[in-house]
């Protein structure tokens, strides 16, 4: 019986997959190109070998610009998987020759690093000591970045795009596991003025300042606000909290928060939120009993959701004690 035949391995080099990967997502070429750190025309030609060798064209023009093809659309799922598990195993060689010593990066959005993951944020610096690369950016990008095998771990709001549509923009963007760490609670926080009529009608809420449209948080409060009778007509946005609270501050919206936003409960003239759950949840209809009006900057009304927080692995990617560590201390 005659074996099977086998389709023959291109030979190809990740510096190629990588041209390619940078080149789809890039504004335009130049970017791509600086952001290679490499020529226009060292890009364009490794491109061109790369579809030499595939024999299929990656990019098509429209009008002035240069897109993926059909074709390179689907051939850029490939080369994320491939890139990734390429980097799983330069880590892995790495841990085989040094232990556990290179480099770990941890993803984070702004209030996992500031409260929520403090305590785990410690113990993996003590394990990791001075290999830990941490970064800190919205959820999308940092559940992106671990499934192309950039990040290690990222803990992200669990409704994100990414993982809600199994990375549809990218077939291999599902591969996921996901791991619950927290429900953070989300306040309505007002200017200090704000009269109890004001408070106790939704329809006479805001405007608002918030963070910027297309974000996972933003698509969440705009819904909880409107479900609530509240225009979230938006005035300022700011992917930081504690720009946020400075505009609240200043009488220039309205804004949601979480509870433990950086200087909040310094700041605000409130009782701590009690933590109820979203379901049902109903403004206090005055401010918190607790205010104190002399020094007052901001007024809590009360929570509007608890906002889901998610730690996100790449399956497949070699196991390592850092990540085991932080989900056990988060």
């Amino acid at each position: 019986m005659n074996s099977p035949s086998l389709f023959a391995v291109p030979s190809l080099s990740t510096q190629q997959l990588r041209y390619l990967q940078t080149a789809a997502r890039a504004p335009s070429w130049t970017e791509a190109a600086n952001e290679l750190r490499v020529t226009q025309s060292a890009l364009s030609q490794g491109i061109a070998e790369l579809e030499r060798r595939l024999g299929i064209e990656l990019f098509e023009r429209v009008g002035r610009r240069r897109v993926l093809s059909s074709a390179g659309n689907e051939i850029l799922v490939q080369a994320d998987r491939v890139l990734a598990q390429a980097a799983d195993l330069g880590r892995l060689a790495e841990r085989l020759r040094h232990g556990f010593a290179g480099a770990y990066r941890l993803g984070l959005i702004d209030s996992a690093a500031v409260a929520t993951c403090r305590p785990a944020l410690a113990a993996v610096r003590r394990l990791a000591g001075d290999a830990l690369n941490v970064i800190v950016d919205t959820s999308v990008p940092l559940t992106r970045a671990v499934q192309r095998g950039e990040l290690d771990l990222a803990v992200v709001v669990a409704d994100n795009a990414a993982l809600t549509s199994g990375g549809s923009q990218l077939g291999s963007e599902s591969n996921v596991a996901v791991t619950a760490v927290a429900e953070e609670p989300m306040v309505i926080v007002a200017p200090a003025n704000v009269s109890t009529e004001v408070v106790t009608d939704p329809r006479r809420w805001g405007p608002w300042v918030m963070p910027p449209e297309g974000s996972t948080t933003r698509v969440l409060l705009d819904a909880a606000l409107r479900a609530r009778g509240a225009d979230p007509t938006t005035t300022l946005e700011s992917s930081n909290p504690t720009v946020l609270l400075s505009m609240v501050e200043l009488g220039l919206g309205w804004a949601v928060l979480p509870d433990h936003a950086p200087g909040l409960q310094r700041r605000g003239t409130g009782a701590k939120p009690t933590g109820a759950k979203p379901t049902g949840a109903k403004p206090t209809g005055a401010k918190p009993t607790g205010a104190k009006p002399t020094g007052a900057e901001v007024v809590i009304i009360g929570e509007l959701i608890a906002r889901r927080l998610v730690a996100v692995t790449r399956t497949g990617a070699p196991s390592d004690p850092r990540t085991e560590r932080f989900l056990v201390s988060v």
